[in-house]
């Protein structure tokens, strides 16, 4: 695999570099006026039932918000999407092997970085980011979009390949794993839900690395993400 990863070019570096750029921009600001432009439309009760107009505010902006990023990101990447197998949608019988394994380890991830991370911060509640996803996906069966496609998608693009892309040319495939680990669990900002969302990340990399497709990654992402907010809201 290192080798398919040093006959990349600069542009291509800097292509990835843009990409985590962008989406640090869309997830961290770009969306606080993004809802405030939907608050000032029609289209919401905001002087009536508040909470459910502000929910709906998110989900929206929130599908609105990864479909803008994935186009950005499908359009810096447009050569990439075309010529680099490790963003190919065919699947081998290996691939689907992996899709297995992934889906159980990243479940077992799960349990035990919520144990840890219950244990080591005392926590009781539930993370912040998981409450508003499911209470997103109840009150708007669209948020499912966003939820299972649209996020996964565009986490794997971000944390995955482009920045596997970077720290693999500076680190080995070990370290370029647990830093972009390190990586997927800080820009949840979902502190101090850290060990869970960093051992998720040890999952999905090691299954990118090992079968070198991006969609096998996606796969065990998106499953693990519909099946949750499944078991929450049902």
């Amino acid at each position: 695999m290192k080798g398919d990863y040093n006959k990349m070019n600069n542009s291509n570096l800097h292509k990835s570099g843009y990409i985590i750029f962008i989406y640090f921009i869309m997830t961290q600001f770009v969306g606080i006026i993004g809802v405030q432009l939907l608050a000032k439309t029609v289209w919401y009760d905001i002087q009536g039932n508040q909470q459910q107009a502000i929910q709906q505010l998110l989900v929206h902006w929130e599908l609105i918000g990864y479909s803008l990023t994935l186009l950005i990101i499908f359009l810096i990447y447009n050569k990439e999407l075309m010529n680099d197998p490790r963003l190919s949608i065919k699947l081998s019988r290996n691939s689907f092997v992996w899709i297995l394994i992934g889906f159980i380890l990243v479940f077992l991830a799960q349990m035990v970085g919520s144990i840890l991370d219950k244990s080591v911060f005392q926590l009781t509640a539930q993370s912040a980011n998981t409450s508003s996803t499911v209470a997103a996906a109840a009150i708007s069966p669209v948020a499912l979009i966003s939820i299972v496609l649209f996020a996964p998608l565009v986490e794997e693009l971000v944390f995955r390949y482009a920045a596997i892309n970077i720290l693999i040319h500076k680190f080995n495939k070990t370290w370029s794993i647990i830093i972009s680990s390190l990586f997927f669990s800080i820009m949840h900002f979902d502190f101090p839900f850290i060990f869970g969302y960093f051992l998720i990340g040890l999952v999905l990399a090691t299954v990118y690395v090992r079968t070198n497709r991006l969609m096998v990654s996606f796969c065990v992402h998106a499953s693990m993400n519909l099946i949750v907010v499944t078991l929450q809201i049902f």
